[in-house]
């Protein structure tokens, strides 16, 4: 298994020259290119590990040798390519094995690369009250809030929806870097004041389209609801539901088939189909900690309870960041681990999301 399959990465078909490549090992040295005694041992062996040089191993010194070595080479291409041909005739079938560039969402060029759904990506979160809160920490205190229905973003911002906010004048890219990658990646290296501005031109330009689905539509021109950045509050109740999850999925186990944390670098939104939410949503651990409207405050005690975001006035100079980064570890990418940058900085590590809201920003 190539490395980028291991972390849930997109993939095409170097993956199969990957997989040559370690049947071509093991052929001419007899030894495996990876091993472990376990998978987590055998993933972390892919990930960290470089195989020992075959000339180590088994050098190819005569003639005879050589053309036993290509003959067995090329047996083993064909197998590779034989098991290459039923992988993909089983993905085609619907089979177990599709890959996760298959899985991945797909966007609407016409809608400002918004998903293709009903709801242009959009999960409706119902009213509820709910702990929020672990209780482990100072800073994660528990406390109850009741907090209107909203929704949120299935996806993280990508690359593709910043650019056409730039692009169209309604947003700047203070680090030009932030659209250089592949549309379908988490736009980065964002401010929470451009993450803000986004939200905002995304507003208008859904207020005033004819194709802009029902109820978002009538929430928007009617009702005087907003598309911005959630509160602490309305992110916390997507990713812990009402019962307080631990992670952002059913269950109290962690491992790198449901999130990206321990990483190198993002993914593509929509990865990690293990670690969905029961409503839907994609990446709540893990990947890019998420820019909320919160100001930070070392004390959660005196939250809103209507689940609102918290500001300071003036604005204070710090704000919430929730889900964690891919470059996190697992206490990192708890649904309820908080923490805070400040709204100037722009970092790799950074994103956001969006939700539909009775509540507007204040930059």
């Amino acid at each position: 298994m190539a490395p980028e399959q291991v972390e849930g990465k997109d993939v095409d078909h170097r993956i199969d020259i990957f997989a040559f490549g370690a049947v071509v090992y093991e052929v001419a040295t007899g030894e495996r290119a990876f091993s472990g005694r376990v998978q987590a041992s055998l993933i972390a062996a892919i990930l960290e590990h470089e195989p020992v040089p075959m000339s180590t191993l088994q050098p190819v010194t005569s003639a005879r040798r050589g053309g036993s070595f290509v003959k067995r080479i090329l047996l083993a291409g064909a197998a590779v390519f034989v098991a290459s041909a039923w992988v993909g005739c089983s993905q085609f079938a619907g089979g177990d094995e599709a890959s996760s560039a298959e899985l991945l969402p797909q966007f609407r060029q016409d809608a400002w690369f918004l998903p293709d759904e009903d709801l242009l990506g959009f999960i409706e979160i119902p009213d509820a009250s709910f702990m929020m809160g672990s209780g482990e920490t100072r800073a994660e205190p528990r406390h109850t809030v009741d907090l209107p229905r909203y929704f949120i973003g299935r996806y993280e911002v990508t690359v593709a929806q910043f650019r056409a906010c730039v692009d169209a004048g309604g947003c700047s890219a203070g680090d030009a870097h932030a659209l250089n990658g592949p549309d379908d990646y988490p736009v980065r290296l964002v401010s929470w004041r451009e993450a803000v501005a986004y939200g905002e031109w995304l507003t208008t330009q859904l207020q005033g389209w004819s194709g802009t689905p029902d109820p978002i539509r009538r929430l928007l021109r009617q009702d005087g609801w907003h598309i911005g950045l959630p509160s602490e509050a309305q992110w916390d109740r997507a990713a812990r539901g009402t019962a307080g999850r631990i992670f952002p999925w059913e269950g109290d186990t962690i491992d790198r088939t449901r999130a990206n944390y321990l990483g190198r670098d993002v993914v593509a939104v929509g990865s990690y189909t293990a670690g969905v939410t029961p409503e839907g949503v994609f990446n709540l651990a893990g990947n890019v900690s998420e820019w909320v409207e919160d100001d930070w405050h070392d004390d959660r005690q005196a939250t809103r309870a209507d689940g609102a975001a918290w500001v300071d006035e003036p604005r204070g100079d710090r704000r919430v960041l929730r889900g964690g980064a891919f470059s996190h570890g697992k206490r990192g990418v708890r649904a309820a681990y908080r923490g805070w940058y400040f709204p100037h900085v722009r970092d790799d590590r950074l994103g956001f999301r969006v939700v539909v809201s009775p509540f507007s920003s204040d930059p």
